[in-house]
Order: structure tokens, then sequence, then C-alpha cells
């Protein structure tokens, strides 16, 4: 069993004895094999999942030391115990365990908090904390696929599957996977129609998230389908014969801005 001032004084001498930078830029980890728990003191009464005293997944700290701060994070092993998401592991190995039951969360935190100081809220949760929860789809967000196993995943780095952990954001209010991107309309099909409306348009985009209003003009528009982040189908309004109007998506994030790829034009016959 490790204790917290263990942990400190061994990261603290490897990184002073291999003269790795010492700031806030860099952050330590330490990756225990299964079977080496910690305690953040050595009464043994808060400590690692998997152990009579289970308080935490993982924890992040910070050393002061020569004017400087060392930042480092511990995290114990965790495949097949609470703090793991049961059988979602997108790789096969106990690294999905560690990954999105406690490395991810504590980067997020120490990048938001390095020094337990900033950013938390008025709970003490930080940007992890926040969206740690019982509910897969608060903690992990919807999934982006299923891995050739059959465990779900949420990221895709260099071909690889991951499943990480969501972190709470200030700009969406809520925990998100990642940021939103931006609205925005890059191509109508067909690009026009009759002026009594009717037409089915399908629009080529990015940020589409449902609900979705899409406006031809000032009027809005009926029978609006968001099939897709980057595609939306619906239906032409009446307009004015040869007229041309641009055709923007409103959502929570807010309304794609006018571009000329956006224009439809109603063809008078």
């Amino acid at each position: 069993m490790l204790t917290d001032p263990q942990i400190r004084a061994e990261i603290l001498s490897f990184v002073q004895a291999h003269k790795l930078p010492i700031d806030l830029e860099h952050e330590y980890f330490l990756l225990t094999p299964e079977g080496v728990e910690s305690c953040t003191e050595a009464a043994g009464k808060v400590c690692s999942d998997g152990t009579t005293h289970p308080v935490y997944c993982a924890y992040h700290n910070f050393i002061e030391t020569g004017g400087s701060v060392l930042v480092y994070a511990d995290d114990p092993y965790l495949e097949g115990l609470a703090c793991d998401p049961g059988n979602e592991h997108p790789n096969g190995n106990p690294s999905d365990a560690t990954i999105a039951g406690g490395l991810a969360h504590e980067h997020s935190e120490s990048l938001t908090d390095p020094e337990l100081n900033a950013w938390y809220d008025a709970r003490g949760n930080e940007v992890a904390d926040k969206c740690r929860s019982p509910n897969p789809m608060k903690e992990y967000g919807e999934p982006l696929g299923k891995a050739p196993n059959g465990a779900s995943y949420n990221e895709v780095i260099n071909s690889d599957l991951y499943l990480y952990q969501q972190m709470w954001s200030n700009q969406a209010g809520e925990c998100r996977q990642r940021a939103a991107e931006s609205l925005a309309v890059t191509k109508l099909t067909p690009r026009n129609g009759p002026p009594a409306g009717g037409t089915t348009v399908t629009i080529t985009g990015r940020g589409f998230t449902s609900p979705a209003t899409v406006r031809f003009g000032e009027v809005a528009a009926g029978e609006v389908t968001v099939n897709s982040p980057t595609s939306i189908t619906v239906v032409s309004p009446a307009g004015i014969p040869r007229s041309r109007i641009d055709v923007t998506v409103t959502t929570s994030s807010g309304t794609s801005p006018i571009v000329k790829k956006d224009r439809f034009k109603y063809k008078a016959h």
C-alpha cells in the first residue's frame, strides 16, 4: 500500500534524477499494477478503489519545490472495479479502464486546476467531477460507434478507438465529450424549386443538432429532419417567384452565418 507522501517522494526523486522539467506545462502520472493500491494517508481511511476504504478512482496533486510546481496524478489499477466502465473496453485491455476510470479525469482537472485553487464550482467539484455519474450518457456521452469486440467508443485518435469521460463545458453549460462545432451551411441540394414550395431540400453543413429550425429568408420551413451533425432534410415553404434567399439553420448553439452557398432560388415555371 502506497501513501501520498511516498508517491510524492518517489515522483520528485525520479524527476530530479532524470532532470525532467518541473513547471505548470508538464505533468507526471503514476500508473500502478494490479494489487498495488494507495491511500492519501498512513491511516488507510482514504484509499483507492479495490481497498477496504475505497474513496477515489484517482487523484491529482502538486509539489512545490525550488520555487516551481510539479504537477502529478496517481492512477491506480482499475480493471474490474467500481470505477471501471463495465465491459466497455474498446482496446480489450486494462488500459481502457485506466483511461476511462481515472487518467482522462485527472488530466483534465490538472489542466484546469493544477494547484487546487483554480476551476471548481461552489460545491468543490472540478470539471471532471461534475460529469462523473452512474448514468453512462452523462459520463461518457453518445458513443461514436462500436469497436470490433462490441465495446462502445467515443474518441478516435490515430485510427485507434478509446472511451473517455466527458468534461464540464462552461460554454455549453453541460457535460461534453468535445467542443460543439460551429454551425454552418455548406451546400443545398437542390438549390432551387417552385414558388409554391414543397421541394425536399437536403442541407449539408456542420454542427447540426436536434431540435433545429430552418428558415428560407424569414419564413420557417416545415418537416425538418436532422439526419446527422452534417445533414438536414427539409421541405421548402412558399416563396416569391424569381427571388433568391438565404437558408439558415438555428439550434441551441445559435444560427448559421449567411454565406453564398446557402442561397435558394424560387424559379418561376
